[in-house]
């Protein structure tokens, strides 16, 4: 007899499937996230043990959020009728989370919308980061319509056996080439559950002798072929780009650049610097970069009018050529020729106090008195 091609394998499978689950039943009508969920508790678990689970989960907790914010520990303990239920409650509570974080609720319904590409739902699943193959093409099946035969561990297992398992190029994907061609969009769903029926059931070490012989009329060398899954290369997230911090921006001092625009902005400042009568063409002119002459405090530039002294007196501008010392009462003028007489120097010279010395204010009976005194007898 020769041997059969792939095509004609995948052929020979479905007919075999018929004849041994006849009237299975399909997968009943639910929410889109629900089929999600029920797909997590299915994966490498018979359709019996996967509806107790899901029985059990939509009767124990509230709602899903309460199963998203739920420990592993205790959806495990809960799904202690699956094969590994810790797996499986951490494929359910991850899910949730991936469909949380993206939508910030878990109604996925817009994804049935009429017009709405396959690939757009799967590439929402993916980018979630939550999902496992398996749940994803489910889903894609069951949920949305889509031509895509779902494929867990313990059916690439039956088909490692009949040789028809490949890995991908890039060795990330283990997948069989040619199923959905071989399979007819129509009978899709009845041959997902048949063929997952059969490999969950022989997933167990104990089975798998019997899974051989069950598929040997299909391919001989299915007694002897291993079966052990590949390694694959797990391909990481790529990371996101994270925007540059950018400093705040800080005052800098005004530095000139060009020497016509520093000539202009400083035309004011050496106007102060130019005498009654002088002339301009004689002072410096001021380049780019230089500092400038330190202004005088008798400059125009230094305006103290409406200032107030240490004593609390006002003091005009010095712009009518007069400074604090040349403001003399009358009265101590008077009072310092009087002392210069006494002493005998002859000098006439006032002697100014500085501000910061204090006397009292002289006054017109105290200087009057001062006079009479200096007169010779």
């Amino acid at each position: 007899m020769p041997a059969l091609t792939k095509t004609q394998k995948i052929e020979s499978l479905a007919k075999l499937l018929q004849k041994r689950y006849k009237g299975m039943p399909e997968p009943p009508e639910r929410a889109v996230v629900e089929h999600l969920v029920y797909a997590a508790l299915l994966e490498n678990a018979p359709f019996e043990l996967a509806d107790a689970a899901m029985n059990v989960l939509e009767n124990y907790f509230i709602d899903w959020n309460e199963v998203r914010v739920s420990t592993v520990g205790e959806l495990a303990d809960v799904f202690s009728m699956l094969p590994d239920p810790r797996a499986a409650g951490e494929r359910a509570r991850k899910a949730l989370q991936g469909i949380f974080e993206k939508k910030y609720s878990f109604d996925l319904e817009d994804l049935r919308k009429k017009g709405t590409n396959l690939s757009h739902a799967v590439g929402f699943f993916e980018s979630t980061g939550a999902c496992s193959r398996f749940m994803i093409d489910y889903t894609a099946q069951v949920a949305l319509g889509g031509h895509v035969i779902p494929l867990d561990a313990a059916a690439l297992q039956l088909f490692r056996l009949l040789g028809l398992a490949q890995v991908n190029k890039e060795g990330t994907r283990e997948d069989v080439p040619g199923l959905e061609r071989a399979i007819a969009k129509k009978n899709g769903v009845q041959f997902s559950v048949r063929l997952h029926q059969v490999a969950a059931t022989h997933f167990d070490l104990s089975t798998l002798e019997e899974l051989r012989t069950m598929l040997k009329p299909l391919d001989p060398e299915a007694v002897k072929r291993d079966c052990m899954p590949p390694v694959l290369i797990v391909m990481k997230p790529a990371p996101q780009e994270q925007k540059p911090k950018v400093a705040p921006a800080v005052a800098q001092p005004f530095v000139a650049t060009d020497e016509d625009d520093f000539e202009e902005e400083s035309a004011g400042i050496e106007a102060a610097f130019i005498p009654e009568g002088g002339d301009p063409d004689e002072l410096p002119v001021h380049r780019a970069g230089e500092r400038l002459p330190t202004v005088s405090p008798t400059s125009p530039l230094t305006e103290t009018k409406g200032k107030k002294s240490e004593k609390g007196k006002a003091v005009k501008s010095g712009s009518e050529g007069e400074s604090v010392a040349q403001k003399i009462p009358p009265q101590k003028k008077m009072k310092a020729e009087e002392k210069a007489k006494d002493s005998g120097t002859g000098r006439t010279e006032p002697s100014v106090k500085t501000p910061s010395e204090k006397s009292p204010p002289a006054t017109g009976k105290s200087s009057t008195k001062q006079l009479r005194k200096a007169k010779p007898k």
